[in-house]
């Protein structure tokens, strides 16, 4: 855990140095300073939740109430969710039941990521908010770093209920003399 603030800090301070160098030397001004920090704190945040769900994988593993039940089928699955910070990217292990003979994801149950889940929890309701306002589109570019498409944000929206903005107020028909 000291190596995740270690290396957090020697990014922040690189990060602040960069940025000061730049704008000293002129090439550099706000916008530049924004972007860049904005991407820092992205790959922070994607970091330190690697590390946490990596931690929560070797906990898990280890566990003697683990190994009583459950045995590693797969040591090393790969999962990929889109969050609000960019894609993350994580391993964790596959379990047998030893007693019902079926097979378990133990780590995603722990977090509470569904099967094929590919969007997460807190970024769909992020993309649900803004879906109201501007286009699909739009709101998945606000919403994250990472490319989502328009197909997406509609599924996120059929799966959560409806937008509350989609009645329209349709007027009388006006009938027009053929000619």
């Amino acid at each position: 855990m000291n190596n995740i603030i270690q290396l957090i800090a020697g990014k922040v301070k690189g990060e602040i140095e960069e940025n000061i160098i730049r704008v000293l030397e002129g090439e550099g001004n706000l916008d530049d300073i924004v972007d860049s920090v904005g991407e820092m704190v992205n790959d922070i945040g994607i970091k330190t939740i690697q590390a946490i769900i990596s931690e929560l994988n070797s906990i898990i593993k280890k566990s003697p109430e683990r190994s009583g039940k459950y045995h590693v089928h797969k040591g090393k699955v790969e999962r990929t969710l889109i969050t609000k910070f960019g894609e993350l990217e994580f391993e964790r292990a596959y379990y047998k039941n030893i007693n019902e003979n079926n097979y378990v994801y133990i780590l995603d149950e722990l977090l509470g990521i569904e099967k094929y889940e590919r969007v997460e929890g807190n970024l769909k309701g992020d993309i649900l908010d803004k879906s109201t306002d501007v286009s699909y589109k739009k709101a998945a570019e606000l919403s994250t770093p990472v490319d989502i498409s328009r197909e997406t944000v509609k599924k996120i929206i059929r799966e959560n209920g409806a937008i509350g903005n989609l009645e329209l107020d349709i007027g009388k028909k006006r009938k027009v003399n053929t000619i």
